[in-house]
């Protein structure tokens, strides 16, 4: 297990996270962790379905190219 401090938390977001903690009643330290967790499962999937359409698009205009010869 990993430990990450974070400093310079403005009063805005600590209290967004403290409204999260209460919502969800976890701790602040578990809260940031499903968060952050969370965030970046959604940026991974993002990113794959980015990489898909570009690839796709890619091939399709590839195609594009070959039924113009």
């Amino acid at each position: 297990m990993h430990t990450i401090h974070i400093r310079n938390v403005n009063d805005d977001i600590y209290r967004k996270l403290l409204e999260s903690c209460e919502y969800s009643q976890r701790s602040v330290s578990k809260e940031a962790l499903v968060l952050l967790r969370d965030a970046l499962d959604t940026n991974a999937n993002d990113m794959l379905k980015r990489r898909r359409i570009l690839h796709d698009l890619d091939a399709f205009r590839t195609k594009l190219q070959l039924d113009k010869i």
